[in-house]
């Protein structure tokens, strides 16, 4: 069996390290799962990279952007300081002049009685507030930010699917 010499080892890097940086890109362009695995319910910006071929092509005809979530165990949500239980998500998008351009509304997850049951679950987020000219452009970043009234403990998702309405 032949030997086949790593590009990683000549400039010093482990051979994982150069597998990581390359199948990194290729996994967020085709849309497989955005994996969270400890979210404590504080707002963050979590880089999604491109989204799948055919949202891209669409998402200058849309109103807003579905994405599928996965909780692999139930959450339980804390009241915030007025009382109320709430998960939801807003997106940004930056365009070629590297500007970043946020939704002004979010989408929410259902959330009975301050918990979401184990399973799949569908979000859709209103595109208001990203301009028409930003959408329709070709080379796009996306970011999705998550925030809680809070969390009895840290969680963990995915984000398995991405679609256009």
């Amino acid at each position: 069996m032949r030997r086949i010499p790593c590009p990683a080892a000549a400039i010093g890097l482990p051979t994982f390290a150069l597998v990581l940086i390359a199948l990194a890109p290729i996994s967020r362009a085709q849309g497989r799962p955005l994996s969270v695995p400890k979210f404590a319910g504080s707002f963050v910006w979590l880089k999604v990279g491109s989204l799948p071929a055919r949202t891209m092509r669409s998402l200058g005809s849309a109103s807003s952007i579905v994405f599928d979530l996965s909780f692999p165990h139930e959450v339980i949500l804390k009241k915030d300081s007025r009382g109320y239980q709430w998960f939801t998500f807003v997106i940004a998008d930056q365009g070629h002049d590297s500007k970043w351009h946020q939704t002004s509304r979010s989408g929410g997850v259902a959330a009975p009685n301050g918990v979401i049951k184990a399973g799949k679950v569908t979000v859709t987020v209103p595109l208001e507030g990203i301009p028409r000219s930003v959408l329709e452009e070709k080379m796009q970043t996306f970011s999705l930010g998550p925030n809680t009234s809070g969390l009895v403990k840290p969680i963990s998702f995915s984000v398995d699917n991405w679609r256009t309405q």
